[in-house]
């Protein structure tokens, strides 16, 4: 039996332990080499073009008059007027446009003036070329006409052949006929204008989530066009192809982030594609991890009876793949618990879940070990619940928030973007030294369909 002098003796060094139990033994931080992976991703958005509504909008913009000058080597006024709307067809890198006239020709006679009216169609082909500052140029010749009504100059009883001058009249008119086409174009087919808002758009970061402070930037770094291509009667098609690094950060300042590449230039595309596939990189700094970890524990208090613990703080880092958390604690048990456990991605769950969670006292002394062991279940879980909703992607509300963004674009007038999400998937988890990497597979479709012209 122990004697009363004993029992004291046992308490002193107890006590003495309890004290030496703040010098804990605290995980080795390391982290394990890894390769970046290839985050490029290439987003597919399909051009449908409306020809019949690009059609109304040329004929609107293109004056009635065409022609009305002196032809001095005929000796006639000339006066060309729409008679109908002009036809347009766009194939490869070739514009067609088929103009219908009505024309009045006068002639001076010396002793009076003649005159004669004539009908005609005019086909003219443009050829176009995008230069690399997504500029459109075009070179426009005459193909053929054909007289739907030839003219007649009458004197009196006099017929009066204008063959010579009407190839005349042609020849002026095709001259300014087609700087009329070519202006025309570069006023009213306004691709740069189109391509620089997109361009503006997609570099935007866009907030994802206010409660996290989540912010995805697609990050553009290439744009390609497919040539057109004409599908029944009424439209034309081509894609516009996005090379991109998509990113997903946790940031207080991520509404200020800057995106400061400039629109580069033009290139062709070789081959189409169907969908949209590709990876976002999620990011989540350490620094942002604790800042929310600590909002959501620090200074929670549980227990059970008398036996009380506080959290104090929390620190975040890495061990391998496996995520670190010290959490310090005062009340019964004074000192650091720390949880460890390796980020993972679960398909039941959809979610990133911190597996294999372990809860370690590091400590020797037996007494606050015995203390520890009755809160080591309540932190296992509070940490637990906190920092998988923190560093898992919720995915039904980011694909709500792109969605919302994708579905109303600022865009020009008479041209709407049309965009489906489909599915997101977790690819991978892995921890850096800075913070916890998310690699995650986007799916989609996306059409952008002009109902007229952009024009300038």
């Amino acid at each position: 039996m122990l004697k009363p002098h004993h029992w004291t003796l046992l308490v002193i060094l107890a006590f003495i332990f309890s004290c030496k139990s703040k010098q804990i033994i605290k995980p080795m931080e390391y982290y394990n080499p890894f390769e970046e992976e290839n985050e490029a991703s290439m987003f597919f958005i399909d051009i449908e073009i409306d020809l019949k509504k690009m059609e109304e909008g040329l004929n609107q913009n293109i004056p009635d008059t065409l022609f009305n000058s002196n032809v001095s080597e005929a000796g006639v006024d000339v006066q060309a007027i729409k008679s109908g709307n002009i036809k347009v067809n766009i194939d490869q890198n070739a514009i067609d446009f088929k103009i219908p006239l009505k024309l009045n020709i006068k002639k001076n006679l010396g002793i009076g003036s003649v005159s004669a009216d004539g009908e005609i169609e005019m086909d003219f082909r443009s050829t176009y070329t995008i230069s690399p500052d997504w500029d459109i140029s075009t070179t426009t010749d005459l193909l053929h006409h054909n007289w739907m009504k030839r003219p007649v100059l009458k004197a009196g009883f006099i017929k009066i052949p204008v063959e010579s001058i009407a190839n005349i009249v042609i020849g002026q008119m095709r001259h300014q006929m087609v700087q009329t086409i070519d202006n025309e174009i570069d006023n009213n087919f306004d691709l740069k204008s189109l391509i620089t808002k997109i361009w503006a758009e997609v570099k935007k970061p866009i907030l994802v989530s206010p409660e996290y402070n989540t912010w995805a930037m697609l990050r553009p770094a290439e744009f390609s066009l497919m040539p057109l291509k004409k599908f029944g009667s009424d439209t034309l098609k081509t894609q516009l192809q996005v090379l991109m690094s998509p990113t997903v950060n946790v940031s207080k300042t991520g509404g200020q982030l800057e995106y400061e590449k400039e629109l580069p230039p033009f290139q062709w595309s070789e081959s189409s594609n169907e969908s949209l596939d590709m990876n976002i990189n999620s990011f989540v700094p350490f620094e942002e991890a604790e800042a929310i970890a600590k909002a959501n524990l620090m200074g929670q208090s549980f227990g059970s009876g008398k036996n009380i613990v506080k959290v104090e703080d929390i620190d975040l880092y890495g061990q391998g793949n496996y995520l670190i958390v010290e959490t310090l604690l005062t009340g019964t048990y004074n000192g650091a618990v720390f949880v460890k456990g390796e980020p993972k991605y679960d398909p039941v769950r959809d979610s990133v879940i911190l597996d294999d969670l372990k809860v370690d006292l590091k400590t020797k002394n037996i007494f606050m070990k015995g203390a520890g062991l009755i809160f080591k279940k309540k932190i296992k879980k509070m940490i637990q619940e906190s920092l998988e909703e923190q560093i898992n992607f919720n995915i039904t509300e980011m694909k709500k928030m792109i969605q919302q963004q994708l579905d109303a674009p600022p865009l020009p007038n008479g041209i709407d973007l049309k965009a489906q999400l489909g599915n997101l998937k977790i690819l991978n988890v892995y921890l850096t030294p800075k913070g916890i990497k998310t690699m995650v597979n986007f799916r989609g479709n996306a059409l952008l369909q002009i109902n007229g012209i952009p024009s300038k």
